[in-house]
């Protein structure tokens, strides 16, 4: 079983949903129940409907209409008649959750039993319905009277992962002309069942999932899942409560009244009614390959190839006869048995009123057939042919012709059933409760079970597996068998599909130009694709660029150099100062000028530009100590600097740094021994220095520490 499959399973509800009709009394007080007036009399308005869930339809004084335009509905393939498309109706709407069998339910709280529902299942769009499965009147479902008698069921209808189908309630009711309280109920399993459902033996729970083996008693059934057994229908005597603790399980078997379970040890489990022990008589046995449950007698088949039976025996069904070896395999009907060997011969005993226990001569088979509640038992041969005996009273042993290349057989009370290796059924015999009316869209089927007035068949998911070597995926889908059909960035379109599946709003991958100058401007001549919105380190979205080996920068101008940020196309240097103006850029001359402008860019204006023309310039002197005493020497300035004076000075000051020295200050006595007033002697040689500040000095020319008489005035004490 594909893993797809058994997560699709794992999403189903398990079981059926309790049916039992709300009465409008109790509406208000039921929670989750709406009591507003529907709205979805119109195929637009459908409502939802889960998979596994009742949908209650309850209504107040607003009652639903005919549809506006639906198609006109004919007889059902079950031979139902439908109400017309002028009858008040619902609709609603589902999605197959997985490939499978669905069974949809209606039911009606009419105390008077007048109410008659039809259902009829939809594909297509509301303005393009196609009709593909309908019922007018289904009589045997109706637990404790609790649904009209008329209600409305669609059952084991095949439907299709990922499908959208479309449901129409339609009804009518003598004494309201309008829909009566119900509710209606979307069940999907993988066994699919036909006939009477009296007990609910033809629905299997959900739960069960894909079973490798089925078996179908009188009223009841049970199935066989991963060593785990399931039961359903009539559970008198508790026929249908599988007991905890079984183990695993590797055989089952429904009887009469009855259960039972082969353990993969070899021991054998029983419950139901236990008159006579027919269901714990096999408690002591522990090497068992095969089991049967009668009518109201049980069988083993030994590893020894022999044969134990328990139950009652009141038609010497238990009585084994003498010699009997070999055997690989059992059957039970109500009241006689059959073994297989190992050879294919088949050897029968019991009762044997209708021929039952005498076997065709000759007969050499590959599997045999009997049920708790039939009195009649098939072979089927190698060859895939079919041979019955026993009671023939519907016809249940006149094998139709044709029937050849068979897998699989089932007998019933009263009626036969076959499976075809393309997985198609084939049935004759009774049918009284519709046993023999396959349902119209079965789907392929693999194994096949019969009970008192019931069929059984087990949906093989296998047969509609279209891809057979991808154990992830039943159907191609939109990228094929192999590839999943996944949306990674969830912008609507499958990877497989999807050139950049990653990246959400991107189909394909997105040319981009190689930018190796980085100034955001590609080079046409080198492309790249990638799966991005942007563009990557080292690519740009446009192919502009006309050298990318180097920046280039606007020259608007015209004088060769650029300015401002790269661009695509431009010059080389972008060192222009005044892009504006051809006249200002890095070539250019400083020239004098009022407006003091930095023609050659290099931050410096005017004055400040040693490379200004000289032309323009005049001769200014420098005075910075501001004593209105120049330098000798002129400097050249397009305009008059601060510290500077137009003329030179008629006195050239010897320190411009120091404002007390120039020609016209007076020399004092000072420690520095300065000239200050610029006639280059200091202190005692300047005989201009005032006195006041001088000192009486007496000269000993000799050294003989004898002066003279007159003192002489110095700043500082002289030699001598």
């Amino acid at each position: 079983m594909k893993l797809e499959k058994m997560n699709a399973l794992a999403h189903l509800v398990s079981a059926t949903v309790n049916r039992t009709t709300i009465g409008l009394a109790l509406l208000a007080s039921v929670p989750g129940i709406s009591t507003l007036a529907h709205a979805q009399d119109e195929c637009a308005q459908a409502v939802p409907l889960t998979v596994g869930t009742a949908v209650t339809f309850t209504f107040t004084s607003t009652f639903p209409t005919a549809s506006a335009s639906v198609p006109v509905d004919t007889q059902c393939a079950d031979g139902t008649l439908l109400w017309t498309e002028t009858t008040p109706d619902l609709w609603y709407s589902f999605v197959a959750p997985s490939n499978g069998l669905l069974t949809l339910d209606t039911c009606e709280a009419d105390p008077f039993n007048s109410a008659d529902t039809s259902l009829v299942l939809y594909t297509g769009d509301c303005g393009s319905l196609v009709q593909v499965a309908c019922n007018g009147d289904f009589f045997g479902f109706n637990p404790a009277g609790t649904c009209s008698h008329t209600t409305a069921r669609i059952n084991s209808y095949l439907v299709i992962e990922g499908t959208t189908y479309l449901v129409r309630v339609a009804s009518i009711d003598g004494s309201l002309g309008t829909i009566l309280p119900g509710h209606i109920t979307a069940t999907m399993s993988k066994v699919g069942g036909w006939g009477q459902t009296g007990s609910g033996q033809i629905s299997a729970p959900s739960a069960l999932g894909l079973p490798s083996k089925i078996s179908a008693g009188t009223q009841h059934a049970l199935g066989l899942s991963g060593g785990v057994v399931f039961a359903w229908g009539n559970n008198g005597s508790g026929r249908a409560t599988v007991p905890a603790g079984l183990g695993t399980v590797i055989d089952i078997s429904a009887g009469g009244s009855h259960s039972l379970a082969l353990r993969s040890g070899g021991t054998v489990a029983g419950w139901g009614l236990d008159t006579s022990l027919r269901a714990t008589g096999g408690s002591t046995v522990t090497n068992a390959v095969a089991i049967a449950a009668g009518g109201s007698h049980s069988l083993a088949a030994l590893a020894t190839g022999t044969v134990f039976g328990w139950g009652v025996n009141t038609n010497g069904q238990i009585t084994i006869p003498a010699g009997l070896t070999g055997v690989v395999k059992v059957t039970a009907g109500v009241s006689h048995s059959v073994a297989l060997r190992s050879n294919g011969a088949v050897t029968a005993w019991g009762l044997n009123t209708g021929g039952q226990a005498t076997v065709p001569g000759g007969l050499v088979a590959s599997k045999i057939a009997s049920s708790a509640s039939s009195g009649h038992t098939l072979a089927l041969r190698e060859n895939g042919t079919i041979i019955g005996w026993g009671l023939n009273t519907s016809g249940q042993t006149n094998i139709p012709a044709g029937l050849t290349g068979m897998i699989d057989v089932a007998a019933g009370a009263a009626h036969s059933i076959a499976l075809f290796a393309d997985g198609t059924v084939a049935t004759w015999g009774s049918n009284n409760s519709g046993e023999l009316t396959v349902p119209s869209n079965l789907g392929p089927s693999n194994i096949v079970a019969a009970g008192a007035g019931y069929s059984l068949t087990v949906f093989n998911e296998d047969a509609l597996d279209l891809c057979p070597n991808d154990p992830n995926k039943m159907r191609p889908g939109q990228c094929g068998c192999g590839v999943a059909d996944t949306d990674t960035d969830s912008d609507g379109t499958l990877d497989c599909n999807d050139g950049c599946p990653t990246v959400a709003g991107l189909l394909a991958p997105r040319t981009f130009f190689a930018d190796v100058d980085l100034d955001t401007f590609g080079n046409a001549a080198s492309t790249t694709a990638f799966c991005s919105l942007t563009a990557p380190e080292g690519f740009a979205a446009n192919s502009t660029d006309c050298d990318d080996a180097s920046l280039l920068y606007a020259d608007a101008d015209n004088d060769t150099y650029g300015a401002g940020a790269p661009t695509a196309c431009g010059v080389a240097l972008n060192t222009d100062c005044n892009d504006s103006d051809a006249a200002i850029n890095p070539a250019a001359t400083e020239i004098c000028e009022a407006a003091n402008v930095d023609e050659n860019c290099n931050n410096l204006a005017d004055n400040a530009d040693s490379g200004a023309a000289d032309a323009g310039r005049s001769d200014f002197y420098a005075d910075s100590d501001s004593d209105s005493y120049t330098v000798a020497a002129a400097t050249r300035f397009c305009d008059i600097a601060a510290g500077y004076l137009v003329l030179v000075s008629a006195s050239i000051d010897c320190n411009d740094s120091v404002a007390a020295i120039n020609p016209g200050a007076t020399e004092i006595c000072d420690a520095a021994n300065a000239d200050e007033n610029c006639n280059n002697l200091a202190d005692n040689a300047d005989i201009g220095a005032t006195d006041a500040s001088k000192s009486d000095f007496f000269a000993d020319s000799d050294a003989d520490t004898y002066t003279v008489a007159t003192a002489t005035r110095y700043c500082d004490i002289v030699t001598g």
